[in-house]
């Protein structure tokens, strides 16, 4: 049986310029780094529900 999680973050101002993939093994700290770069690969971890590359980069946050 397939299982469905939904985690959200937000990346404060501290993550500005850091890939998404060492952001994401920050913010979601249970999950390999390898796993979380998969999962933005496949489309399955997105960034303001919209797909992004592992490699991009983080312009920050709000704090």
């Amino acid at each position: 049986m397939s299982q469905t999680i939904r985690l959200s973050r937000q990346a404060g101002s501290k993550y500005a310029g850091q890939r998404i993939d060492q952001a994401a093994t920050e913010l979601f700290g249970g999950y390999s780094r390898a796993r979380l770069q998969a999962w933005i690969s496949d489309g399955i971890l997105t960034m303001d529900d919209r797909r992004v590359k592992p490699k991009q980069r983080l312009a920050g946050g709000n704090g």
